[in-house]
Order: C-alpha cells, then structure tokens, then sequence
C-alpha cells in the first residue's frame, strides 16, 4: 500500500487462505507486502496467510501492521522489517526461517505458535508477552536452535519480553559481528 490510503483497510475470510507469492514492489524484489503511506491509516488480516516463496513482508509507514490470522511459512523464509511495527496474533506455523529485519517493533502473541525454522532478530525489537522451552510450541519457535540475535556491523536486535516471571531452556546466540539486547518490562521478572 503506497501513497494516501483515506481509510483503515481490513481484508478478512474465516476459514479462507491468501497465498502470497511475493514480487518486485517499486523496485524491491521479493516482497509479499508493502506498506510505504504517510496517512494514517492501518492494515489488518484477518484470514489465513501461506508464503509462497521466500519473501518480505516490509512495513514502513508509522501505522500498524496487523496479521491476526494464521500464517503457514509454508517451508520459506519470511522476513519482517521496515521502521513500522507489525503484530502478527494468529498461530505460526511450520517448517521456515522467520527474520526480524529493519527498526521496528514485531510483536507476537500467540503460544500456540508451532514453526519450526530458524528465528533471526536482525535488528529492531521482538516483542513477546511468553518464553517457551525448546522444542515446545510458544512465541520462541518449536525448536531447539538458539534464537539468533544481532546482525553484522554491529547491529542490535532486541528481544523483549513483557511477561511475568518465567524459566526457560531456550538458548541465544549472538551473530557475528552482532550486538543484542534483551529489555525486561516487568521490574519484578526474573530471568532463568
């Protein structure tokens, strides 16, 4: 969505999935969606989401960026990034890489989350509200790899927690070259 959007706009279809294949937007190869408008306005899914092929999902506009429906990776690499922040509330699931990319915030909030792919925090913020163990379903991924934080040049990606106390034998690592930050919201939370 490029340019001035008057209105809020909602695509929505319980029990319906949208399969995006992702293509060359403004120049940009690879992305599922784009979110470029200076209006105010915000975008939200409701249906089911399929990545097509590995692709970008890029918000950069000052709106959120809403997916409550279900995304299946589908096997594929999805990346999140841009300056806007995204919140993805419907279940992830599947086999594929999921990146945090670009400054904004991604926020998920469904511990029925089930992919199995690499989660990569590039730069930005992960906002999660739950920490699972791994290789159980929750917000972390299904998995036993460390969750990769950072990017080369010294870039910070953030993971940050808004939860109450909570252990957890997931693992982190940093990338090389990488810097990372884990920002604890609750005073009170202790860290395992």
């Amino acid at each position: 969505m490029k340019g001035s959007v008057g209105q809020d706009v909602t695509i929505s279809g319980a029990g319906n999935t949208l399969t995006l294949n992702g293509n060359t937007i403004n120049g940009t190869a690879s992305l599922g969606i784009l979110i470029d408008s200076a209006a105010a306005f915000k975008l939200t899914i409701n249906c089911g989401l399929k990545v097509g092929n590995a692709q970008s999902w890029t918000n950069n506009s000052s709106n959120l960026f809403t997916v409550g429906g279900a995304v299946n990776v589908n096997n594929k690499a999805l990346t999140i990034n841009g300056t806007g922040d995204t919140t993805i509330s419907g279940v992830v699931s599947n086999a594929g890489a999921l990146t945090k990319a670009g400054t904004g915030t991604l926020t998920l909030s469904n511990t029925g989350d089930s992919y199995t792919g690499q989660l990569t925090v590039q730069a930005g913020t992960l906002k999660i509200d739950t920490i699972n163990n791994a290789s159980a379903n929750g917000e972390l991924g299904n998995n036993a790899l460390s969750v990769i934080l950072g990017d080369t040049g010294g870039v910070t990606g953030t993971l940050e927690y808004t939860g109450a106390t909570a252990s957890s034998t997931k693992k982190f690592t940093m990338a090389t070259g990488g810097t990372a930050a884990f920002k604890v919201d609750t005073p009170e939370t202790t860290r395992t």
